[in-house]
């Protein structure tokens, strides 16, 4: 299956740790990272997520500023096949305290917290046994 993971910069260690859990299962991984420098950003990253058939968004209190997770997270809420397949990660410990900055209905789908950034590799894992709880009997 290819997944897409959506983050900001600031995540970009957690997301490459998600990626190799999930590329050790045999998944292909995508990102905005595969984008090249040199194109079209908007639609480089369209051609992507059209090719992915699921998603992790990681989202710390301020990466929903960001213009490119905004519009990652919009496709997959407006594409039927993210349905059930879509898994916001939400990172840090002041998520709680700070719901404005995170559209209400990323918190209310069936996700994952991470309150401690420091160890990569285990929250990794978590992301990835998580996703896959989600998707149940689907393949993942």
């Amino acid at each position: 299956m290819k997944i897409f993971i959506s983050h900001a910069r600031n995540d970009t260690r957690l997301a490459r740790a998600v990626s190799e859990e999930l590329k050790k299962s045999g998944h292909v991984v995508k990102s905005g990272e595969s984008v090249e420098s040199s194109s079209d950003i908007q639609y480089s990253i369209k051609s992507i997520l059209d090719e992915c058939q699921a998603m992790i968004v990681i989202l710390n209190p301020h990466s929903y500023q960001s213009h490119w997770v905004k519009l990652e997270v919009e496709h997959a809420l407006t594409d039927d096949k993210f349905k059930n397949r879509l898994l916001p990660v939400l990172v840090g410990r002041d998520f709680d305290s700070s719901p404005k900055r995170t559209p209400w209905i990323l918190t209310s789908l069936r996700h994952v917290t991470l309150p401690n950034e420091d160890d990569v590799v285990s929250n990794a894992r978590k992301v990835v046994k998580r996703f896959q709880s989600i998707l149940g009997s689907r393949e993942l």
